[in-house]
């Protein structure tokens, strides 16, 4: 699958998303802070680890992952670890001056990776072509005379399954 830019999504750059998310976020706050001139700490907020965790389990379906035990190792219980380190380290207070020397340089990096990704667009599948209407009265080829399933056993093409 492919995330909304168009290019798979590296694992280890998958890994890096709920880190560089928190870290953007607390950074984000305490840049906000310090321009207001308060003194108070940035709580790591529960919340902030929550959407972190979502954003991860959205992200995980544009990770080319190698085999299907990848899949279940990583994709459902990456996202749920970093929700339950949300409950657990909901409202720690951190510096406003470390949030930002931390936050800042995420922000940066996550900014830099989507241009990165963004310029390594896979270009769209071309389009199907559409074939021109039968003109009234004129013989259907036999291609595209619709058939019963039914038919299909009787010729010996076994079960057909649909989508």
């Amino acid at each position: 699958m492919r995330c909304a830019i168009g290019t798979p999504l590296p694992v280890p750059v998958w890994l890096a998303v709920p880190l560089l998310f928190i870290a953007a976020v607390l950074g984000l706050t305490g840049l906000g802070g310090l321009l207001l001139g308060s003194t108070w700490a940035v709580p790591l907020s529960s919340g902030v680890f929550g959407a972190a965790a979502a954003t991860a389990g959205v992200l995980a379906g544009a990770v080319p992952w190698r085999t299907a035990g990848q899949r279940a190792a990583l994709a459902l219980p990456y996202p749920a670890v970093w929700f339950a380190a949300g409950l657990f380290v909901g409202h720690v207070a951190v510096p406003a001056a470390w949030a930002v020397g931390v936050g800042v340089p995420a922000a940066a990096a996550i900014a830099a990776g989507g241009a990165r990704l963004r310029g390594t667009r896979t270009p769209p599948p071309p389009p199907v072509p559409v074939p021109a209407p039968t003109p009234p009265g004129a013989p259907v080829p036999a291609a595209e005379t619709a058939e019963s399933p039914h038919a299909w056993r009787a010729r010996g093409l076994g079960r057909v399954e649909f989508d």
